[in-house]
């Protein structure tokens, strides 16, 4: 695990805090970690600390990658409080809507709060 990001789990869900910004290999990495060491499938990126400047290629190939590594069906919140990262992770969203097979629904977010209350309420509505 490298030092851009740190993991913890709080009431059965994954919350990843990068702590610099994370290319393409950085988020692959994360997106491993929690595959190999973090089953659950509720899951809060937490990228309030940091500024997202991933392309486009950059974008589907995260899609790609966690389509094909994080297979079970779950919810992902993503948090970012300056305009880029929120518009990239809007995008990165719109990819994964486009893949036919992709099983996670995910929303953005400019509040941790606000994403953690979805979430809860998401795992609410499952049980």
């Amino acid at each position: 695990m490298g030092n851009f990001c740190s993991y913890r789990v709080e009431d059965g869900i994954s919350i990843i805090h990068f702590t610099r910004s994370p290319g393409r290999l950085e988020f692959i990495e994360a997106i491993n970690e929690l595959a190999a060491n973090y089953p659950y499938q509720y899951r809060l990126w937490d990228l309030q600390d940091v500024v997202l400047e991933l392309d486009q290629d950059d974008l589907r190939a995260i899609v790609t990658f966690a389509g094909e590594t994080l297979t079970d069906a779950r919810r992902a919140a993503f948090v970012a409080s300056n305009n880029l990262s929120f518009g990239k992770l809007r995008m990165l969203e719109a990819y994964q809507q486009r893949q036919p097979d992709f099983q996670s629904q995910s929303r953005t977010f400019r509040e941790f709060r606000l994403a953690w209350q979805w979430l809860q309420d998401e795992r609410a509505a499952a049980d």
